[in-house]
């Protein structure tokens, strides 16, 4: 097994909190369900972890989300959400991925939504995981399609 370690020096990704309507914005469509199947492979140069969705009529979404482990190989993506077959989502979705990594993906658990942003640095400063009614996300993102 092979281990890279890439520093930047003087780089910093910062991020800027959002809000559901400020995501919804920034997106170009919207999935909700649960992960039925998660797996990580090679594609484009890199490892990708491809989530599979589905939704309440059975409708599969493909999310795609940089990192994972193939054969030994592992690349860990600074801001990616993890997501394991069994999590209920709801994901603002910009191309194949969540909008802004970790602030585009929330974790349903009944009435709520939980985003977990932790590992990202925050032009606010750390910020701790973040609470929002489902009904409110569904709100923000009721004119983005769904994919």
């Amino acid at each position: 097994m092979f281990l890279a370690v890439i520093s930047l020096v003087g780089a910093t990704m910062v991020a800027t909190a959002l809000d559901p309507a400020g995501l919804a914005r920034l997106s170009d469509g919207r999935a909700e369900g649960v992960v039925i199947h998660a797996t990580a492979r090679w594609s484009q140069g890199s490892i990708w972890t491809i989530a599979q969705l589905q939704h309440e009529d059975g409708h599969l979404t493909e999310l795609w989300l940089p990192g994972g482990c193939v054969s030994g190989v592992c690349l860990t993506v600074a801001g990616v959400p993890r997501v394991e077959e069994g999590d209920q989502l709801y994901v603002f979705l910009r191309g194949r991925g969540p909008t802004s990594l970790s602030q585009g993906l929330f974790y349903v658990q009944g009435d709520d939504a939980i985003r977990d942003t932790r590992a990202l640095a925050m032009a606010q400063g750390p910020q701790p995981t973040a609470r929002y009614a489902l009904a409110d996300l569904r709100d923000a993102g009721d004119d983005l399609p769904k994919r």
